[in-house]
């Protein structure tokens, strides 16, 4: 067994920066797989420009998708598109698959998905959500959409934080809405 991981970030310019990353194993193995096995386990590559009138940032490969908690929260390989068109905004979509290996993508399941953030000072964050899923073999497809808010209160020695999010999910044969609400308090 041998394994190798290969990390490099550059940077173009002032807030321009390139990431790479590329791991690899090798393995020798009677038991598990009758085969001698190159498998590329994480491979990414990441464009980020903060210095454009609307800063983005474009990943390929391997990226973690987070959405919210109950929405989307997973390692994907795919593509994400990060745009911050105002002061305070965030406007995401992805396509990915959640898969371990890319030598097993066909059989992973699939999501796509489009997410917007505006954080206010005023009012907190708020967040809409849109994702489409479908397991491996294309029997179950689902649709999830969520309206979410957060807003933290306080100073340093007492904080409380709120947070809710509506959440809508619909496939094939049933809908069911849904409601999460949490407070959290730090009193000392």
């Amino acid at each position: 067994f041998a394994s190798g991981n290969l990390h490099s970030e550059w940077e173009l310019a002032p807030y321009r920066t390139l990431t790479g990353q590329l791991d690899v194993s090798a393995q020798r193995s009677d038991l598990t797989q009758p085969r001698d096995d190159l498998r590329v386990n994480r491979a990414s590559l990441e464009y980020a420009n903060g210095a454009d009138a609307t800063p983005y940032r474009v990943s390929a490969g391997d990226f973690y998708a987070l959405y919210s908690p109950r929405i989307l929260r997973r390692n994907l390989k795919g593509a994400m598109l990060d745009l911050q068109p105002g002061d305070g905004q965030s406007l995401q979509v992805l396509a990915g698959l959640n898969s371990s290996a890319w030598d097993q993508g066909g059989y992973a399941e699939r999501y796509t998905g489009a997410s917007w953030l505006q954080k206010t000072r005023r009012f907190g964050d708020l967040s809409f959500n849109y994702l489409f899923s479908e397991d491996g073999d294309h029997a179950q497809e689902q649709r999830t959409a969520s309206l979410g808010w957060y807003h933290g209160f306080g100073g340093k020695s007492h904080h409380l934080d709120w947070e809710a999010e509506l959440l809508h999910q619909s496939n094939v044969e049933e809908d069911g809405k849904g409601v999460f609400l949490e407070s959290n308090a730090r009193l000392f």
